[in-house]
């Protein structure tokens, strides 16, 4: 019977099934059997042409295990084990408490770089005091140059008290109250040039003392900056030294201040420094309907100084009425920032005393002190500017202590800064 043969070689032949089946699909071929450290994976579906090798540890595909995954990974903003940081930041008093300021950034190799921090110090030449002096005027001589509407393009008139010399200085635009005239802030503009910046006063409007046709403050924010551009080409040639247009500041009062707060918001390029002369936020009115500068918390990164009154606020017509005055601003304004408040002054008592008469119906509306220290309210006021400007756009910070330093004012005020 022919089936015997048959089965005698199932018999044989199933052994050798068996052996080349052993590892399933694949076959491994270990370490001694390779030229290589690799290993040689190959598919019964594949050609011997179409097999790989494929390198142990990392592989693009995702199924495998990344053997060189287990460190910390520098960058992905979580700080890991053997890592300082990882693409943050730090107050440096935080990182080290022997630091009294500035801030620590994170590198690139998540280490901490702490070239901005202030260290603390013994140096007994550190100026931890007010220095009176900037109260009085410095000791740069003085030019005054008056420049008519329309002149070599003005869009407004303005006086200009710049230093007598041929060096650089930095600019600072102050922007009067509303019906007031700019040569009232005369002394401020002397004293801030003779601290060596060139101050530019233009006049918004006619300053008759008639609230009637008057720009709302929106449109005078408008030509505002069309004098800060005017300036930028043409004052070069009205004053003797150079102007710095990389160092601007502006000031402002009464409605002044809301003006020059509308203006950075539209030419944030212009400025380095902003200070408000007891500033108003006012609407307009009751039937002005007037937008507020800061209706809320801004943003910038320059520096900004409010001085206040603690009479604006008060009396039968309030000039500076609290909901709209120094403490508003201060409240929407970021850091850094200072505040000082002459608590027994009014809102119109920083004008020049000359011009106290000029002003008439304006100044009797508010009220005011007994008039015995307005001197050195006014003092108060220039050096406080004169103090923040130095330090904002010179650099200078040798009287900055003035501005924390209550007992150091020529007049009783409250501080705060932030």
């Amino acid at each position: 019977m022919r089936c015997l043969p048959t089965i005698s070689w199932i018999l044989f032949l199933i052994p050798l099934f068996l052996l080349s089946c052993e590892d399933g699909k694949t076959k491994r071929v270990d370490a001694d059997e390779s030229a290589s450290d690799e290993v040689v994976v190959v598919d019964d579906a594949m050609t011997p042409d179409e097999a790989v090798d494929t390198p142990q540890g990392n592989t693009d595909d995702p199924a495998l295990p990344d053997n060189d995954s287990t460190g910390p990974s520098c960058g992905n903003g979580i700080v890991e084990t053997g890592e300082a940081c990882d693409s943050n930041a730090m107050n440096c008093a935080d990182l080290d408490p022997s630091y009294t300021g500035g801030v620590a950034e994170c590198m690139a190799d998540c280490t901490w770089d702490a070239s901005l921090c202030v260290e603390e110090t013994n140096d007994e030449d550190v100026i931890t005091a007010c220095d009176a002096a900037i109260f009085s005027p410095g000791n740069i001589p003085v030019s005054t140059i008056n420049i008519k509407e329309g002149d070599g393009g003005a869009p407004k008139a303005m006086i200009i008290y710049a230093p007598n010399d041929q060096e650089t200085h930095p600019v600072v635009f102050l922007f009067h109250g509303f019906l007031c005239s700019s040569t009232w802030f005369e002394n401020i503009l002397f004293h801030l040039a003779t601290h060596g910046f060139i101050a530019v006063a233009p006049q918004m409007y006619k300053a008759d003392g008639l609230p009637i046709g008057k720009p709302k403050a929106a449109e005078e924010a408008t030509d505002g900056i069309a004098v800060v551009q005017w300036a930028e080409t043409a004052l070069d040639a009205a004053v003797p030294g150079t102007p710095d247009f990389t160092k601007v500041g502006f000031a402002g009062h009464s409605r002044g201040g809301k003006v020059i707060w509308l203006m950075i918001q539209q030419i944030p390029q212009y400025f380095s420094a902003i200070a408000g002369i007891d500033p108003v936020d006012g609407t307009g009115g009751p039937f002005g309907g007037e937008a507020e500068a800061l209706p809320g918390p801004i943003t910038y990164t320059a520096p900004s100084l409010v001085l206040g009154t603690g009479r604006g606020p008060t009396g039968t017509s309030a000039c500076a009425p609290a909901d709209d005055g120094y403490a508003h601003f201060y409240a929407n304004i970021p850091t850094p920032a200072w505040q000082i408040v002459a608590t027994d002054f009014g809102h119109m008592e920083m004008i020049d005393t000359d011009d106290v008469s000029a002003c008439g119906t304006t100044c009797s509306l508010c009220a005011k002190s007994d008039g015995l220290h307005r001197e050195e309210f006014q003092q108060t006021v220039r050096g406080s500017l004169a103090a923040f400007f130095k330090n904002a756009l010179l650099g200078d910070n040798a009287f900055m202590p003035c501005l924390t330093d209550a007992a150091a004012m020529p007049v009783a005020v409250t501080m705060q800064n932030k």
